[in-house]
């Protein structure tokens, strides 16, 4: 993933728990997970609450990038149709565009991931 050297946000319910308190520390619940996003480079950036319930308040729902000066705005709308709020990311389009080039975004969806699939 780190050979490609592109510029990559990923984002979603990843129902791991971040802990981000007054004192600037910052980690995860589950250790692998934290030595898997260290190793490539990444920064979780959502530091506010994103599941509200009555008996735990948490931020599971995370934003990674590993270009972070290319975020502008991360933003948790107070708005919510389960028992979750959205998280966004607002991103640095840039200024300069080449007209003679292609330029594409890719993205997955892992909803319907099978492992099973993939790893041969």
């Amino acid at each position: 993933m780190d050979d490609l050297k592109q510029e990559t946000h990923f984002l979603g319910d990843m129902n791991i728990h971040y802990y981000c308190d007054t004192t600037s520390k910052k980690s995860f619940d589950n250790q692998k997970w934290c030595d898997v996003v260290n190793k490539y480079g990444y920064l979780q950036l959502v530091e506010t609450l994103t599941r509200l319930s009555r008996t735990k308040l948490s931020i599971i729902d995370h934003i990674y990038t590993n270009k972070r000066l290319s975020v502008l705005e991360i933003n948790v709308p107070v708005f919510a149709v389960s028992d979750h709020l959205p998280v966004c990311l607002n991103r640095f389009a840039g200024v300069h565009r080449d007209v003679n080039k292609h330029n594409t975004i890719s993205y997955r969806a892992f909803k319907a991931f099978k492992s099973r699939r993939v790893s041969k």
